[in-house]
């Protein structure tokens, strides 16, 4: 009985850690994500980002933006 209520706690245990590491690095990779869009789209994205309060609207928005060729959100409207 105590084996199983070992193997049961290492095993769970073993989970938990799996779940914290996943999260950190999902964390990590938005956060260079974002990083990355703030340098390359600079006060554009941060505009877009107050204008539409939205992170996956303000990437619509953008992709949109450069297939038109428009460089600001201003000029497109």
């Amino acid at each position: 009985m105590e084996t199983l209520f070992t193997t049961q706690s290492l095993t769970i245990g073993g989970l938990i850690v799996l779940l914290v590491v996943a999260l950190a690095a999902r964390y990590f990779v938005q956060r260079e994500q974002r990083r990355v869009q703030h340098q390359s789209y600079g006060l554009d994205h941060s505009q877009a980002m107050t204008d539409l309060g939205n992170r996956t609207r303000a990437a619509a928005e953008r992709k949109e933006r450069e297939l038109l060729g428009v460089t600001s959100p201003r000029v497109a409207r």
